[in-house]
């Protein structure tokens, strides 16, 4: 809720009265509301809860406009994200790739698990820089308005993000890379890949 600051007081008692099990709410002034879940403050994290996010009421005459643009990267933030995310991403198949040429199976479960937010980042950030979904959401997502432009279905890329949570996740970590690569030359990050040299066809893998 955001309210005049002089109304403050009086709401954060209102809401702090009623039942936590069944009401999640917060007062805030309008300069606090305009720093909350800003992309460079502590709750970043909050912008996938305003993806669909009703203003049902906006005396302001502006809220519903900011509420949306919180929800996503802003696009000054978008490119330099999704270059950063990706290269996450790819640092992280690299990682996992040495891990079981070195025979440490372990370790490369768990580099394998660290790749899969970077990507999901840098997949949603390129349409329209939506945020990544909690994890409890993103099936959901992905099987009902998958990220812009994929070259995979939302069910290849499910199967996919499973594979990465097996056992064995390279095989899966590198078909990834194989499929999504040209998707992200594409969107103009073909950079990023290339900067990896002549390590990159090692982190593809063989061919199917």
């Amino acid at each position: 809720m955001v309210v005049a600051g002089a109304a403050l007081d009086e709401w954060r008692r209102r809401v702090a009265a009623l039942d936590g099990a069944v009401f999640d709410g917060r007062a805030l002034t309008l300069a606090d509301f305009q720093d909350w879940a800003e992309w460079e403050g502590t709750e970043r994290w909050v912008r996938y809860a305003l993806e669909d996010a009703k203003v049902l009421i906006d005396r302001v005459g502006h809220l519903a406009t900011m509420t949306a643009a919180k929800a996503r990267v802003p696009p000054g933030k978008a490119t330099a994200f999704v270059a950063a995310s990706l290269d996450h991403f790819v640092n992280q198949v690299y990682r996992c790739a040495k891990c079981v040429r070195d025979g440490d199976p372990f370790a490369g479960r768990l580099e394998a698990v660290e790749a899969v937010n970077p990507l999901l980042d840098a997949l949603f950030a390129l349409d329209a820089g939506r945020a990544r979904p909690y994890a409890k959401h993103l099936r959901w997502e992905i099987e009902n308005r998958p990220p812009a432009g994929l070259p995979l279905t939302g069910a290849e890329l499910l199967d996919l993000l499973t594979g990465v949570l097996s056992p064995s996740p390279l095989a899966a970590l590198q078909v990834l890379v194989r499929r999504l690569e040209p998707h992200f030359r594409a969107s103009g990050h073909g950079a990023v890949l290339d900067a990896w040299g002549a390590t990159l066809p090692w982190i593809r893998g063989p061919c199917d």
